[in-house]
């Protein structure tokens, strides 16, 4: 059972105009599943439980969530359930949207940081209902990792890493699409994470050096969580990269 508490619903979504009373409710529910985290992943039968509607019904809120542009979905696979972010409200509503609002009515929620966590393998029953907001506690924004549209802020060594990353997985899959393009840019991004200039460089001769360009079958969530693997304990399991990475 949930434990007692609250959650916040910010002023913007409550008095939206565009969404259903039914939409705002599952907004605020993906909200307490989500905490401080920014993201969760109940099931669409336990949101459909939680708002005494059929699945059909749920999905329906859902996609008016995510074509309102309030959150994002990531499927993760059959027997999983979907990852959804909850996304910053910034790039849904415009300052006239929030001129009437005191500071506390637009406090930032918690935002999509997929790089981070989309690696991990979650299954219904490992998912935790002791996420709920406890009372009088607020929101904190959950922090980013670097982005590769902040190029510009990193060393000249790390425009050669991002093209050999790209031009890599290009040839791993044997061809070429926007996909190759996307998986670069996150697998870049989680290489930046908590890695100064040189420790990015030899985690990328670590990685190099493992079956990540051999095998043309690995998911992205596999090829995240190997090469997560290979900056914590190095080859043959030596801790010589630990703490380079979460």
């Amino acid at each position: 059972m949930l434990r007692p508490g609250f959650t916040q619903i910010p002023n913007q979504v409550l008095r939206d105009n565009k969404l259903s009373s039914d939409a705002k409710i599952l907004y605020a529910l993906l909200l307490s599943y989500a905490w401080q985290q920014g993201y969760c992943y109940p099931g669409q039968e336990t949101l459909a439980k939680d708002m005494e509607c059929n699945i059909r019904t749920a999905q329906r809120y859902l996609t008016a969530l995510q074509q309102r542009g309030l959150i994002a979905s990531e499927r993760r696979g059959l027997t999983k359930t979907n990852i959804y972010f909850i996304e910053e409200l910034s790039k849904v509503y415009s300052e006239n949207d929030t001129a009437g609002l005191s500071a506390r009515d637009t406090a930032p929620q918690p935002s999509r940081d997929k790089d981070r966590m989309s690696y991990k393998e979650y299954s219904v029953e490992e998912y935790s209902f002791n996420n709920t907001q406890d009372m009088g506690e607020p929101f904190k924004k959950a922090p980013h990792p670097p982005k590769i549209k902040d190029l510009n802020k990193y060393p000249p060594e790390f425009i050669p890493l991002r093209k050999e990353v790209f031009k890599g997985i290009k040839e791993r899959r044997g061809y070429s699409s926007r996909q190759p393009a996307a998986e670069a840019k996150a697998i870049s991004d989680m290489l930046l994470e908590q890695l100064t200039p040189d420790q990015i460089l030899i985690a990328y001769d670590k990685m190099k050096a493992q079956l990540f360009y051999q095998d043309k079958n690995l998911s992205l969530m596999s090829v995240k969580k190997d090469i997560h693997e290979v900056l914590k304990t190095g080859n043959g399991g030596v801790t010589k990269y630990a703490g380079m990475v979460k």
